[in-house]
């Protein structure tokens, strides 16, 4: 933009201050591209828990279907005010898929204890884990064995960082034949010598608790009878060996098989720096790039692994690979304005619609109230307020070296790869879908999702500054521009005699259809 400052800053600022003129015209569309066809972005904060399944099936056709369902209800989770997780609509009673919320999830179980069956088995327990910084009140929630097995019931405070393991036999007090005195044998006491501390640490003897030894599953519920979490195991019969079942993610429902370790709460990596950013939940995403932080964990059906697996790391990469999400988040997603047309424009209101005007003005009256060419045009823009659009964002494809300069973080450096970029063009000949036809090349970047994986751009970044970087940005750019005006004036005659050539000049305001082609949306008389 001529004039605009060379300063980052003062260029910032001189955008801000001119924002409520400059973006008058300025439209883009919002929208990915899947299949040869374009489909509108999808707002993580309206779309449906099936509109989001929808859109990331178009894109990541390689990705099993249930890992979709369960990221698109970790997104629903992410955003809405509640702390029930979302069961996907249609998703199995047993094993449902069930959304991410800060919430206790069941941590281990050791269903085949030391004891023999002879002896009662005791000693057998399963934990349920708060790993969060807050307490939560367990009165009134219950846990149960099967769909329609035991509920044991649950009550008092479980503090934050802290645990509570349910076990049948705590310390022999209230066992009516307790077992003969021998090492690592009888109750829970005698195998683990612990009895926690009552706080943070609780231990609770259920003494109808009866866990089956080889495959069972824990429901969790709330005091609503909302379900919360479930624990899958199978081949737990181990005979009589110190190992459990143990998850070490709560947003993911595999575990591994591993020593016994009641009271620990091991955390993996990957879930302890999810839960540093826990407080970023149940609130509305801000840009997609948040979308970039929602886990997308998944296992298709309860299985040992070891605990260092890298099975429950969220893969929302950059770098696109087979099976996992990756930058095309970035155009299947966007936060911002909806379908309409720029705020001070009456679509339509072209010269040959307005009769009473054109006469009033001394301008020859078009037939009848509106010509066919109006009619048409306006049909042309009542379909396309169906098009999600944003305004006033700035096209990577064309946006002056000032106009780059005046995105928050935007470097002189990276400002010239973006321009060094654009130079060198998109090696590829024909339209782009979205673009008019016959414009001719393809622009440079073709996509958000093309703009973050280009290295010549972000050469350098880590994945992390580069969604720093995205998060500013994610609702201030586009690769893509809607709206232009055509300026049109005939070529006079010569003049002959008296009579004076007619000199007409046209000015219209284009808007880019859902057919790539152009609508005019406005048009007047200059000359």
């Amino acid at each position: 933009m001529n004039g605009m400052p060379a300063d980052p800053g003062l260029a910032a600022e001189a955008l801000e201050a001119l924002s409520g003129v400059l973006t008058v015209y300025s439209q883009s569309r919002l929208a990915y591209e899947s299949g040869g066809a374009l489909y509108d972005s999808l707002d993580p904060n309206t779309a449906t828990i099936e509109e989001i399944f929808e859109g990331l099936s178009r894109v990541f056709g390689d990705v099993p279907p249930g890992r979709l369902q369960q990221f698109a209800a970790n997104i629903v989770d992410w955003r809405d005010a509640d702390s029930i997780p979302t069961v996907y609509p249609g998703s199995s009673e047993s094993a449902p898929i069930l959304g991410v919320e800060n919430t206790p999830f069941i941590s281990e179980v050791w269903p085949d204890s030391l004891t023999t069956e002879a002896d009662g088995d005791d000693g057998q327990y399963f934990e349920i884990a708060n790993p969060y910084s807050f307490d939560v009140d367990l009165t009134g929630w219950t846990v149960g064995i099967g769909l329609s097995g035991r509920r044991i019931s649950l009550s008092g405070a479980l503090p934050a960082q802290g645990c509570l393991v349910v076990t049948d036999d705590k310390n022999d007090l209230r066992d009516a034949s307790p077992e003969e005195p021998q090492n690592e044998y009888g109750s829970f006491f005698k195998i683990f010598s612990m009895l926690g501390d009552g706080y943070s640490r609780q231990l609770r003897e259920e003494p109808l608790l009866n866990l089956p030894d080889d495959s069972g599953t824990l429901y969790l519920y709330d005091n609503a009878g909302n379900l919360i979490d479930y624990f899958q195991y199978q081949n737990m019969r181990l005979g009589g060996v110190r190992t459990s079942a143990q998850r070490d993610d709560p947003r993911a429902r595999d575990y591994a098989k591993n020593r016994c370790s009641p009271m620990s709460l091991e955390l993996s990596a990957a879930a302890k720096a999810a839960l540093r950013s826990a407080a970023n939940r149940d609130r509305a995403f801000a840009s997609a790039a948040e979308v970039f932080d929602v886990c997308a964990a998944w296992t298709e059906r309860a299985s040992a692994r070891s605990l260092d697996s890298a099975s429950t790391s969220p893969w929302t990469r950059l770098k696109s690979a087979e099976g996992e999400l990756d930058a095309r988040l970035a155009d299947l997603f966007a936060v911002g304005e909806d379908s309409g047309l720029p705020g001070n424009l009456a679509p339509m209101e072209s010269y040959a619609a307005r009769p009473a005007q054109n006469a009033a003005a001394g301008k020859p009256e078009a037939a009848g109230a509106e010509n066919g060419l109006a009619r048409m045009e306006r049909e042309a823009v009542r379909q396309d307020t169906a098009i999600r659009r944003a305004s006033g964002r700035i096209n990577l494809n064309t946006a002056s070296r000032a106009a780059l300069l005046a995105l928050p973080g935007m470097t002189a450096d990276m400002a010239n790869r973006i321009l060094d970029r654009r130079a060198a063009g998109n090696g590829a000949s024909g339209p782009s879908e979205g673009y008019m036809e016959g414009i001719g090349a393809r622009p440079p970047f073709e996509s958000i999702a093309g703009f973050l994986g280009d290295e010549t751009i972000w050469s350098g970044k880590s994945r992390e500054e580069k969604l720093a970087l995205f998060g500013e940005w994610a609702n201030r750019i586009t690769i893509n521009s809607q709206t232009f005006f055509v300026v049109a004036e005939n070529q006079p005659e010569p003049q002959v005699g008296r009579t004076r050539p007619s000199v007409a000049r046209i000015r219209s305001l284009m808007l880019v259809g859902a057919n790539g082609r152009p609508e005019a949306l406005n048009w007047r008389f200059e000359q």
